[in-house]
């Protein structure tokens, strides 16, 4: 039977002995044109940049998450750039930190990064976490409540859990305080022996903003001047480097590849006759995969796309491919007459080896080129790069290495001039090793053949098969995705500890953010008493905290209200917009101006465009590991569809990394 390609194989043949003559006749033009085009090529690194920001790159880009994170971002980025950095503190020995030393201590440090100055170029001074934070600056403002009770060693004040009353002013405190213990009757906080400090960074200029989280990285790892804590510090920033780290540690592994498949390519290339060894050839030619990965990143890199640690794979995968051409090429070669022109003796290499090189790299294009439309950028750019390469290197494999044998070919050509019986080689005239080696080579190969053909090794193949096939199965059926940065960051990094300790630290207490976009008029009944139901949803579903997990402005807001004992026709009380801004500039109240978009104008004549959004946020607790996260994630988008004119978006940093485990159709 005919395979269906046979009848485009002669053409095939015809175009690559037509290739193979033209580069034996010219081996240098086509020598000189690769390198030119490389050079070329590598001009399109002025445009080379990188992203490393795993939470984008690894998640679907139809995914709910990334329309959800986009809005929550947006809304908290009211005068620039939003940055959000995250401190843990505990006890060296992980004991409690309300012991006098280690209080202390706690004391000093958060307030030693409040110190925390760099210099702006700007206005020519130094500013400080004062002016970067707002309007968020009083994120940690539980914190410091609860600290100045105890260090006042208030008595008459008992710090209950989640939610405390401290001068008449309802604080959350659990989203500092973790690895509590608490009474269970009075739900008074007995200890805590862990901190998490939230700081939130806004300015039109991120460069002064990744200064003060160096600054603040130094503190906390170098300054050496908390020796009763254990400082733990992660950024979007620091998460970045250990994703860029990544591609850098392994891209010097690609040097160690390259050398050890460099002297496997000169001993395998040896011959028994001296004359026919191409080990100058094979170093030559798996040298091509380098300029090819040069060519690659250009070429890539000119099209604006941001390169990623995962292409670093690429590079692997190109050597490989690169080196399987080589061995390719060599065989067609010593399988021409040695009799022929070179340029003959080209021609039928290229003719041979090209129909093989072809097949090799289509199945690579077909498979890689599948990825590209990939709706995930991870899995598209390495698509796109590896697709680039393979074509890349088939090319210059084609063209290049041909060209490199014809340049030597006249090595092989025998003689018995005086000339020729003077020329000297640390080689002897025949390898005996290469003969014996070879004697050796099809022996074992013999004996396996009669080995794999026996009845009880088929019978043993099947067997094993069975049992191979039924442990992958269990194990796939087991295996979860968790793509958090400590699982493929280095383990001793303190980004990766930070990470582990914090997905056992927050199991206790979380903070799901929840943007109102259309909030519409408060001062209808009807819409508020719909509003306060889709608050209660969230706070009543399943591993929510409840109502007293719940930070937001209106309740506050409309205690405030009764203040000024704003009431209707009927004397009931009202909801008015007109006292709001009042509200927000009260000292007490001013940690809820980050929480609210306000247009103080409307707010005045008690206008609904007072308020264009706002945002609250309610706590839930025990689940942290993504694949347990997205369940309860569905459930509060249904919530939000279920109160469609508030155009609700629930949100948490967990959100993207959760909807990576599930498949991209279902989005």
């Amino acid at each position: 039977m005919r395979l269906p390609t046979a009848r485009y194989e002669p053409y095939m043949q015809k175009f690559y002995e037509s290739l193979g003559r033209s580069i034996g006749s010219h081996p240098w033009l086509y020598i000189i044109a690769l390198l030119t085009f490389t050079l070329i090529s590598s001009a399109g690194l002025l445009r080379f940049h990188q992203i490393n920001n795993a939470r984008l790159t690894f998640t679907d880009s139809r995914a709910p998450s990334r329309y959800e994170g986009r809005v929550v971002e947006q809304f908290l980025r009211q005068n620039g750039t939003l940055s959000i950095v995250e401190v843990l503190v505990s006890a060296r020995d992980n004991g409690s930190l309300l012991r006098p030393d280690q209080f202390g201590q706690l004391q000093k440090f958060a307030r030693d990064i409040r110190k925390l100055t760099v210099w702006d170029d700007g206005p020519k001074r130094r500013i400080g976490f004062a002016d970067l934070c707002e309007p968020y600056c009083q994120k940690n403002a539980a914190f410091d409540a609860v600290t100045r009770v105890i260090d006042a060693n208030l008595s008459s004040v008992e710090i209950a859990y989640p939610t405390t009353e401290i001068l008449g002013e309802k604080v959350f405190i659990a989203n500092n305080f973790y690895r509590i213990r608490v009474d269970l009757e009075t739900k008074r906080l007995l200890d805590f022996r862990t901190v998490l400090l939230h700081y939130f960074l806004v300015h039109p200029d991120p460069s002064l903003m990744l200064k003060w989280e160096n600054e603040l990285v130094k503190l906390c790892y170098a300054s050496k001047r908390y020796n009763f804590l254990r400082v733990l510090v992660v950024t979007d920033s620091l998460v970045a480097k250990e994703v860029k780290k990544l591609g850098t540690d392994t891209a010097p592994l690609l040097s160690i590849a390259l050398a050890a498949l460099m002297v496997f390519l000169c001993v395998s290339s040896l011959r028994y006759h001296r004359e026919e060894s191409k080990p100058v050839e094979a170093v030559l030619g798996g040298a091509i995969p380098i300029l090819a990965s040069v060519a690659t990143i250009g070429i890539v890199s000119a099209t604006g796309l941001a390169f990623q640690s995962i292409v670093v794979s690429t590079l692997f995968l190109l050597l490989a491919i690169g080196v399987d051409d080589v061995f390719i090429m060599l065989a067609a070669w010593h399988r021409t007459d040695r009799r022929c022109r070179v340029e003959e003796r080209v021609a039928a290499t290229v003719r041979e080896a090209g129909c093989s090189m072809t097949v090799t790299t289509v199945t690579n294009l077909i498979s890689f080129g599948n990825g590209v439309f990939s709706s995930t950028p991870v899995l598209q750019t390495f698509a796109i790069y590896s697709t680039v390469a393979s074509a890349v290197c088939f090319v210059f494999q084609l063209l290049l290495f041909p060209a490199i044998l014809a340049l030597t070919a006249n090595r092989e050509i025998r003689d018995d001039t005086v000339a020729n019986k003077k020329r000297h080689s640390c080689l002897p005239d025949r390898l005996e090793f290469v003969k014996k080696g070879g004697i050796a080579h099809d022996d074992i190969f013999r004996r396996l053949s009669d080995w794999v053909c026996s009845t009880w090794m088929r019978v043993t193949v099947v067997l094993f098969l069975c049992i191979y096939w039924s442990i992958s199965l269990y194990g796939a059926l087991q295996a979860r995705t968790e793509l958090g940065i400590q699982h493929f960051a280095d383990k001793s990094s303190l980004t990766a500890q930070f990470k582990v300790e914090h997905e056992e630290v927050i199991k206790s207490m979380q903070t799901l953010a929840i943007v109102v976009q259309t909030p519409g008029d408060l001062r209808n009944s009807t819409n508020m008493e719909r509003l306060r139901s889709m608050i209660r949803a969230f706070e009543t579903e399943q591993y929510s905290y409840g109502a007293e997990s719940t930070f937001y402005w209106l309740e506050r807001y409309e205690e405030f209200l009764q203040f000024y004992e704003v009431t209707d026709e009927e004397g009931k009380e009202k909801f008015t917009y007109v006292y709001l801004p009042d509200f927000l500039a009260s000292p007490a109240k001013q940690h809820y101006r980050g929480t609210i978009k306000m247009n103080e104008s409307a707010c005045r004549v008690d206008h609904p465009d007072c308020i264009t959004s706002f945002l609250l946020t309610t706590g839930f607790t025990t689940v942290s590991h993504y694949n347990e996260m997205h369940p309860l994630i569905e459930k509060w988008r249904a919530i939000s569809r279920k109160y469609p004119e508030f155009a609700a978006v629930s949100y948490t940093e967990r959100h993207m990394f959760a909807d990576q485990v599930v498949p991209p159709e279902r989005f």
